[in-house]
């Protein structure tokens, strides 16, 4: 089955191609430039044809004079001459364009006009150099006067002179759009503050201490059998202590809170009725909380501040008591079981 399509471009000159190629011997580089085509679709039009290839000794005097012959051979007689022999050009003597050194230059070189590879490097970043001040020149940094800043002290100086710093440094203004007013959002403060807009873009406070205030996560602590639930460790250790002193407790009633500056409502935390005595504590305080309980004192309410420090003091002097009072109790029950407190002693 014969298979149907489009007939090659190339086979139309095949009978051309092969009489150049079998008759007249040109190689198929010949017959391509004279087609204007490549050696290899040369060379598969040839091979569709049935034409096969083999080396083909040539005259490659084939088509020369004997004056272009001999022409050819004086070239290629001198160009052996040059490479087995030292090379006859005179050396010519010759100054560097940027140095003033002499050197030796050969004819045929193509323009050296340097001694060294550095004096021309140097010649052409002088050269880049003169480009880049052309160009600043053109649209040069100015000084709030109006004068040109110097190219040497374009990166260096914001004035043109001395007198200038003087009379515009100082009083140089705020840039307003550099800067954003915005009002804390803790509702007991709304204080305005000024701050650069990139310090920080999503602001909402004016200090840490209300960004605390308002964002803080508070923790509650219960204790198993007491229907009481404190709002931080140092209450639960305040508890602790009074009862292991058999002093009586109770938590404040929040119903007798009062009103303070109308900014909220402030109770203390514990009430000990034995003493008639209020009690607040306090791990941090503030000036907020030295309002609370002057509002809260009066001559029938008696409110007493148990700080951190404080705390930790009585922590410390119930846990030396109760170390004392277990080394007594271990020497006085010794001989009930001498050999696991004999290695203690």
């Amino acid at each position: 089955m014969t298979k149907l399509g489009r007939p090659r471009q190339w086979d139309q000159h095949f009978d051309a191609m092969r009489q150049m190629y079998v008759d007249d011997l040109k190689s198929r580089g010949e017959i391509a430039r004279q087609f204007g085509t490549s050696v290899q679709t040369v060379t598969r039009t040839l091979q569709r044809g049935g034409i096969e290839f083999g080396d083909r000794p040539r005259d490659p005097n084939i088509g020369r004079t004997p004056e272009q012959q001999a022409a050819i051979n004086a070239k290629i007689s001198q160009a052996k001459k040059g490479v087995l022999h030292k090379d006859r050009r005179t050396p010519e003597t010759r100054y560097c364009e940027h140095c003033g050194t002499a050197y030796d230059y050969l004819p045929g070189k193509n323009g050296e006009r340097y001694c060294s590879r550095a004096c021309r490097v140097a010649v052409m970043a002088q050269e880049k150099q003169a480009g880049v001040k052309a160009e600043y020149e053109l649209e040069p940094r100015r000084c709030r006067c109006g004068a040109s800043i110097p190219y040497e002290y374009r990166h260096t100086r914001q004035f043109c002179s001395p007198g200038c710093r003087l009379q515009y440094g100082a009083k140089r203004q705020k840039e307003p759009d550099k800067y954003i007013t915005f009002s804390c959002q803790r509702p007991e403060c709304g204080k305005e503050v000024t701050r650069l807009r990139g310090y920080s873009p999503n602001q909402r406070y004016c200090s840490n201490e209300c960004s605390a205030k308002h964002n803080r996560t508070r923790k509650f602590y219960g204790v198993e059998g007491l229907e009481i639930v404190f709002e931080s460790s140092y209450e639960c250790l305040f508890w602790a202590l009074c009862a292991l002193w058999k002093i009586p407790i109770e938590r404040a009633d929040r119903d007798q809170a009062i009103e303070v500056n109308g900014n909220g409502w402030y109770c203390p935390d514990f009430w000990l009725p034995d003493l008639d005595l209020w009690v607040e504590v306090k791990g941090f305080e503030d000036d907020d909380d030295r309002d609370r309980y002057a509002a809260w004192r009066t001559d029938d309410r008696h409110l007493l501040v148990i700080r951190r420090e404080e705390l930790h003091e009585l922590r410390q002097q119930a846990t030396g008591g109760l170390a004392v009072m277990t080394m007594k109790a271990m020497e006085r029950n010794q001989a009930y079981w001498p050999e696991k407190l004999g290695s203690r002693s």
